[in-house]
């Protein structure tokens, strides 16, 4: 299991990370792991997938073999480690850069269960590059894609037909309204193809321009930041600590 746990690290850290951030995402991949086992899935199935996902993304096999030997040893030095919460092995969530905090689960979800998902202020993420992007889409291509989604015909001028109906404390869409559907703002992100929810929307003449912060879900812990405390001096533990304040780190046989 450390081998397929070496081998997803490899297709999910970025090059050139930190060595203790390393250590601390691969605890996070643990976790995930063994959630699923405890949910029914097999080894078999999830080594299908990495092999699957390693095709797909085109590595080549001197790239991956570099990359795997310092997310082995990173998998070794956290050997059995887990994220847990009241007892329970949780989803070890992770995301690539953020907009200076991360988001609080409960309030994502709301479902108490989340609740090792905690708010972090993460400062560093504002001098991150991928802090901010903007994309701007022709109008048509916007209607398009939001048909597809909702199966509505967007009537009248589509600054009437969105809107933003409600944020969470991070500043992340949680509700937006397409015509008369509510999608969430994780839904219209990938419809659009943003790079994260903690977008706004600027309507231009015949196109739409989305700004968004960061990029990902914006939930646990945020690569970027990560990199950032292992350069500073933290080891994996602190890292882990910073990001998820009420969880514990705990042993298991894996």
């Amino acid at each position: 299991m450390e081998l397929l746990l070496a081998q997803e690290a490899v297709l999910e850290i970025p090059f050139g990370y930190p060595f203790e951030a390393v250590k601390a995402q691969t605890v996070l991949i643990r976790s995930r792991y063994q959630k699923r086992l405890e949910q029914g899935d097999t080894k078999e199935e999830l080594y299908q997938e990495i092999w699957q996902k390693q095709k797909r993304l085109g590595w080549e096999e001197t790239e991956f073999c570099e990359s795997m030997k310092i997310c082995e040893k990173a998998a070794r030095e956290t050997e059995n480690v887990v994220l847990s919460y009241c007892g329970e092995v949780v989803e070890g969530a992770y995301f690539l850069a953020g907009n200076g905090s991360t988001r609080d689960g409960i309030e994502v979800f709301s479902d108490c269960s989340y609740g090792w998902l905690t708010q972090v202020e993460n400062s560093c993420d504002l001098d991150g590059p991928d802090y901010l992007s903007a994309v701007t889409k022709s109008s048509q291509e916007v209607e398009e894609k939001l048909y597809r989604e909702t199966g509505e015909i967007t009537e009248g001028a589509l600054e009437e037909q969105i809107e933003i109906c409600s944020r969470d404390s991070a500043g992340y869409v949680m509700i937006i309204r397409v015509g008369n559907t509510m999608l969430s703002g994780e839904r219209f992100r990938k419809v659009m193809g943003l790079s994260s929810s903690c977008f706004y929307i600027q309507f231009e003449n015949e196109n739409v321009r989305f700004v968004c912060q960061g990029v990902g879900h914006g939930m646990g812990l945020c690569q970027y930041g990560a990199s950032v405390l292992a350069k500073e001096g933290a080891d994996y533990q602190e890292i882990l600590r910073f990001y998820f304040p009420e969880a514990e780190l705990t042993c298991i046989d894996f």
